[in-house]
């Protein structure tokens, strides 16, 4: 399961970026990582885990990311789903290469967008990935009453419509218990701008039988 569908069962994750264009898209293929470390009245409980994997957007603004390795070692199970967000069709998916099958997934990425005066006044500063240039934009995380904090930054891209790196540290309250906290950092390395991905690897109907969500 993505760190960021995950993140949304205990807490909300919300990403400030720029509007992205509807439509057509620049096309990338990458890399991805995500590090994070769980600590739980100061002792780490679950830390140092490592999980990578490859992530395509096409010229329609499909996104497909699939985690291959998990702390090194190749993902298994549903850690070795992907997940596809169809831009054409408004339709996101997790997809089973081992049976072939296409859930439609009921909790697609949720950000909060910002046109050209909020970007402005919600800027946290220029940085650079892997030579791409950034913008630093604030994660909040919404509790349970609907109150958001900030718990970190993202380097959005805005020549590219391109997330290139977020860290953060969210806090996860537990009855009766110490909050765990977790910091998480998500970062996209091997980047290719330009390059189409295999149009194959985004032909739902042609790979997968699509299902309901497994979760209802």
């Amino acid at each position: 399961m993505d760190a960021r569908v995950a993140v949304a069962s205990l807490g909300l994750l919300v990403l400030f970026c720029p509007s992205a264009a509807l439509g057509q898209s620049m096309p990338v293929t990458a890399k991805e990582r995500i590090t994070d470390e769980i600590v739980q009245n100061g002792k780490v409980i679950t830390g140092g885990h490592t999980r990578e994997g490859v992530w395509f957007r096409n010229s329609a603004g499909s996104v497909l990311a699939q985690w291959t390795t998990i702390d090194g070692k190749p993902a298994v199970g549903q850690m070795a789903r992907a997940r596809l967000a169809d831009n054409e069709h408004g339709v996101h998916y997790q997809l089973d290469y081992t049976e072939h099958q296409a859930y439609i997934d009921s909790v697609p990425k949720t950000t909060i967008t910002g046109n050209g005066r909020t970007r402005a006044q919600n800027a946290l500063g220029q940085g650079s990935v892997e030579g791409i240039a950034c913008t630093w934009f604030p994660v909040y995380q919404v509790g349970s009453d609907g109150v958001s904090s900030l718990v970190g930054r993202h380097c959005f891209s805005e020549e590219y419509e391109l997330d290139l790196k977020e860290d953060s540290t969210l806090t996860y309250p537990i009855k009766g218990q110490p909050a765990w906290i977790k910091h998480l950092v998500i970062e996209k390395y091997d980047i290719q701008i330009g390059q189409e991905p295999d149009p194959k690897l985004f032909d739902i109907k042609a790979n997968f039988t699509v299902r309901p969500d497994p979760k209802e």
